[in-house]
């Protein structure tokens, strides 16, 4: 409903912002003004508005008035960052070509590529990145693109991150890699890819002193903790409490 009206409130901006006249042919048309705008605790959003709903005309339109292209919303969104969100390519190219920020951030430190990361926009993140996004930025408690694009078990959008030499080895605030997310869901091809752009972390633990295959055991993904056996995991690992591998199976009532 909010995101309906807020819709609403940006044509009514656009047909309210225009005036009248004559066109070759007799007809009357609307040109649009620039007196009028949406905002936000003084801000103007109006731009959000625009890219959240992909209207590239009125994106254009506003940045021609000067709009300031990186103003953030209550949140710390720019409009970038909306777009990338929405998966609105041809509008992140048109704020990237008008210089947005590529690197501003919310008020949980989330970039625009963390933004396309986490809602799965393939082909923003691989714009976002082609333009010199920084693809191990960490956001609120260490979160990084690739743990998004692992949580979300979108295999395409790790290579992509991976082709760009993202880093697997750096934790959350709860220790958790990419790889603590992944095997958490159970998904072995992109516990591959993590595992072959770094070995070593198949044992790194979070923490609370659980590794991968803790984790993987807690959960009951058979076939995900023989692949992490078959690459070497440390079976013998304890964690904080002292629990091994078939102890968390164990409580978890796991066979």
């Amino acid at each position: 409903r909010e995101v309906g009206i807020m819709f609403i409130s940006l044509f009514l901006l656009y047909i309210n912002g225009c005036s009248d006249s004559v066109s070759p042919n007799g007809k009357n048309e609307l040109k649009p003004s620039s007196d009028r705008t949406i905002t936000n605790n003084g801000q103007d959003i109006s731009l959000h508005y625009a890219a959240e709903h992909g209207n590239t005309e009125i994106v254009k339109m506003l940045i021609s008035k000067r709009v300031d292209i990186d103003t953030k919303d209550e949140y710390g969104y720019t409009a970038l960052m909306i777009a990338s969100q929405k998966g609105h390519v041809d509008i992140v190219k048109i704020l990237l070509e008008n210089e947005a920020n590529i690197e501003a951030t919310n008020k949980e430190g989330s970039t625009a590529l963390m933004e396309a990361a986490r809602y799965q926009n393939e082909n923003v993140v691989n714009m976002l990145l082609k333009k010199g996004a920084k693809v191990d930025a960490q956001a609120e408690y260490g979160i990084t693109s690739i743990m998004l694009a692992a949580k979300t078990k979108n295999k395409n959008i790790v290579k992509i991150l991976l082709d760009k030499n993202a880093r697997v080895d750096f934790k959350d605030g709860g220790g958790y890699t990419a790889l603590h997310y992944v095997v958490e869901y159970g998904n072995i091809e992109i516990a591959e890819l993590l595992l072959q752009a770094n070995a070593a972390i198949i044992d790194f633990a979070d923490e609370d002193g659980e590794t991968a295959l803790m984790i993987a055991a807690f959960n009951g993904h058979k076939d995900m903790i023989k692949y992490l056996l078959e690459k070497g995991a440390n079976i013998d690992a304890k964690d904080n409490c002292g629990c091994t591998t078939l102890i968390s199976a164990t409580l978890s009532g796991r066979e």
